[in-house]
């Protein structure tokens, strides 16, 4: 069964730093990250040895939105190591009263079953 995984927090920042932010994969995500996605066209693949996701950044827009494509990963602590292939990554930012709201959606997202 698929499910879409969602997340949302709320950070004390402006929409503009959350977006620049977000695009820095490097600096939150994992240091071995490679690439750029900070506008669309951009690829980038986010690395621990063995596991690994190639992304393309489909749709850019300043303070607003990313959408993600996952090309290819391979995640081998997982029944299907490339669960993640063919789906997306969408980051929402939403500022009011001095914050901003980042809702984060992984569309096509498989449930927790197929975990080893």
């Amino acid at each position: 069964m698929l499910q879409d995984y969602k997340c949302t927090v709320n950070a004390r920042v402006s929409a503009e730093e959350a977006y620049r932010k977000v695009a820095r994969v490097s600096d939150w995500w994992n240091k071995k990250s490679t690439g750029q996605a900070q506008e669309a066209g951009d690829t980038f693949r986010v690395d621990w040895g063995q596991t690994w996701v190639d992304f393309k950044v489909l749709e850019a827009v300043p303070n607003k939105r990313f959408v993600w494509y996952v090309e290819d990963c391979h995640l081998p602590w997982l029944k299907n190591q490339t669960e993640w292939k063919n789906t997306k990554v969408i980051w929402e930012l939403v500022a009011a009263n001095g914050t901003t709201e980042i809702q984060m959606t992984h569309v096509g997202l498989t449930d927790r079953k197929s975990v080893v």
